[in-house]
């Protein structure tokens, strides 16, 4: 009589110990992720209570204080503070911020915040910052900004949690109202400015150092005219090598025609980029579509365990394969994003072709410089100006 066996060889117990062993290590990285989330939970409470006692949360503190771990306060550099009372008093002297900028730097003075943050040196940004702190003022803050899912958001002044610190107060009120009084002054804008005084207002960048480029007025016995010049100043004091031109009719004529007139070759580029980014995007919202699904079932996962419905090991059993696969498309939606992020050129011939044919008509029926200006603004992110000699280069970025 014939009679099947079943015979346990060294092969199945080894398969039955490394099944059991990821089992084992699924099951613990579902825990660890909620452990994960209880720990970041109790640590902003923390920084929130912290906060609220005056103690400073908010990682490196602003020049010149420097961070007790043993006392969870911040105190303040005594050299670092001289140089912090020579600015504020250069500023409220009447100095502007790119002078003190330019002075730090000549002089060697240490970085604010190291090289990796300002690896161009002082700049008049981080001189405004440092002296509109209110941190020097006294003040704690915390929560000016809340994370969302990955996504940063500026809360109201309302929902911040303002108090006063125990350290010390490097500036007075009354130098903190002229400070901001004077920045207020300076952030007036002059109402040509504001009403788009030319037709390439906000427009025309400089090819050497990226900078906006301003035009300067050149008033004339019969007529006035205007140049377009590069302003900028690099923070050791030298100032850009960009030679500025005459914006004259024959200056707007050049550019007109490279606006209006596409060559084959750009729009061949166009019609390839196209065909791609339509197919990358078509993958990427099945993917995300998929990976939504997947977070509900998750979350569905948890919520029946939670209630009982189901027993501890068939709720890890399927949780960890609902990882497994959310971590394949993860990866596959972050290699579509990649793909579309490295693909400058979105737009189609149709769009190309049918905003410049708009220009075009804006562009006649246009009377003042601020219509001709919203006429380029609908069509063109930016020009890049170059000067060689007496040759003038302008590349023409669509929007």
């Amino acid at each position: 009589m014939y009679s099947d066996t079943f015979v346990i060889t060294p092969q199945k117990i080894y398969d039955l110990s490394k099944e059991q062993d990821e089992m084992f290590f699924d099951f613990q990285a579902i825990f660890a992720k909620m452990e994960y989330k209880m720990i970041k939970k109790r640590m902003k409470q923390g920084k929130i209570a912290g906060a609220k006692k005056g103690m400073w949360t908010n990682g490196k503190p602003p020049y010149p204080y420097v961070y007790n771990p043993a006392a969870k306060q911040i105190e303040v550099n005594e050299d670092k503070k001289k140089i912090y009372r020579m600015i504020v008093e250069k500023y409220l002297s009447g100095i502007a911020c790119q002078k003190i900028a330019i002075w730090l730097n000549n002089s060697k003075i240490s970085l604010p915040y190291g090289p990796t943050r300002n690896k161009k040196g002082w700049s008049s940004l981080s001189i405004l910052r440092l002296l509109t702190n209110e941190t020097h003022l006294g003040y704690m803050t915390y929560g000016k900004t809340r994370k969302t899912r990955g996504v940063i958001q500026f809360l109201e002044k309302e929902d911040w949690i303002k108090v006063t610190g125990t350290h010390e107060v490097l500036k007075t009120p009354e130098e903190h109202e002229q400070i901001l009084l004077r920045v207020a002054q300076n952030n007036i804008i002059p109402k040509k400015c504001r009403s788009a005084v030319l037709p390439l207002s906000g427009l025309l960048y400089c090819s050497k150092c990226g900078r906006r480029m301003q035009f300067k007025r050149h008033p004339g016995k019969t007529d006035e005219y205007w140049t377009a010049v590069c302003v900028y100043q690099y923070p050791d004091g030298r100032k850009c090598n960009q030679t500025g031109r005459k914006m004259d009719e024959h200056f707007y004529n050049v550019l007109y025609e490279k606006i209006v007139k596409i060559d084959d070759e750009t729009l061949k580029l166009i019609e390839d980029s196209d065909a791609k980014y339509k197919e990358i995007s078509m993958l990427l919202e099945m993917k995300q579509k998929e990976l939504k699904q997947i977070d509900q079932a998750i979350e569905k996962l948890f919520d029946l365990y939670e209630e009982g419905v189901i027993i501890k090991q068939r709720f890890a059993d399927r949780i960890s394969q609902n990882e497994k696969t959310k971590k394949e498309i993860v990866g596959e939606v972050d290699l579509y994003k990649r793909e579309l992020m490295m693909r400058e050129q979105t737009l189609t011939v149709e769009m190309i072709r049918q905003r410049v044919d708009e220009f075009k008509v804006m562009w006649r029926e246009s009377s003042t410089a601020e219509e001709q200006n919203l006429a380029y603004r609908m069509l063109v992110d930016r020009i890049v100006y170059d000067r060689e000699g007496t040759g003038v280069s302008l590349e023409v970025l669509y929007k």
